[in-house]
């Protein structure tokens, strides 16, 4: 998830067993939202991922002083969604998943 007033909240994402596709995903929208100028932070709930989502989310939050990396016990989707919006510290707030079904490539238009 994505919130700023920054932008809003950043992008929020959820993810569950994303190991092969998150650091991408992080690498598209952090140079995107960078190139931009936007005030942002990228927060990416991990949904009690069973595969390596949570060490590479570790290694990406090292890089990327934006990133804020959250961990629950599996809820689903929707709780995880839920949890985002209430938590979202922003003026607005941007929902993405973690599979990079958006991509960040129309979020200037906004």
């Amino acid at each position: 998830m994505i919130a700023t007033n920054r932008l809003a909240q950043p992008p929020t994402r959820p993810a569950y067993n994303e190991a092969d596709r998150v650091a991408s995903v992080i690498e598209e929208w952090t140079t995107e939202l960078d190139r931009l100028g936007v005030d942002y932070e990228l927060v990416v709930y991990d949904d009690g991922s069973t595969d390596r989502t949570l060490q590479v989310l570790a290694a990406c939050r090292a890089r990327h002083s934006r990133l804020r990396v959250e961990r629950h016990a599996n809820m689903g989707h929707g709780p995880t969604i839920l949890r985002g919006y209430r938590e979202a510290r922003g003026r607005w707030v941007l929902q993405l998943d973690g599979d990079g079904e958006v991509g960040p490539e129309a979020f200037g238009g906004f």
